[in-house]
């Protein structure tokens, strides 16, 4: 009877030990696809929005940016101005460009 007990208690710690390993696994692929995306993104890869074979076919469908577009999105000019005093606020709103 001791003999029984023990072998299911085996096989119970042998299945705990099997689920373990694959939920460790599946946390190791996710990281990996996790960082390998960030990276894709960091660098303004496609394939960081629409994955690799999402980005293909955005490649197929749609040509590259063309220069006007590419300098409108590296516009430097400033976004925003804070404004602490009234007369930075009266010079905000006489200066402020047109849109």
């Amino acid at each position: 009877m001791f003999a029984g007990i023990y072998w299911i208690a085996q096989k119970v710690e042998e299945q705990r030990r099997l689920e373990a390993d694959e939920a460790a696994e599946r946390e190791f692929e996710m990281t990996r696809r996790a960082e390998r995306q960030k990276r894709w993104s960091l660098i303004g890869d496609k394939r960081a929005i629409y994955g690799e074979e999402g980005a293909a076919a955005m490649r197929k469908v749609t040509d590259e940016p063309i220069d006007a577009e590419i300098a409108a999105a590296q516009d430097d000019s400033p976004v925003a101005q804070l404004a602490t005093t009234p007369a930075e606020l009266d010079a905000l709103a006489r200066d402020k460009p047109k849109a």
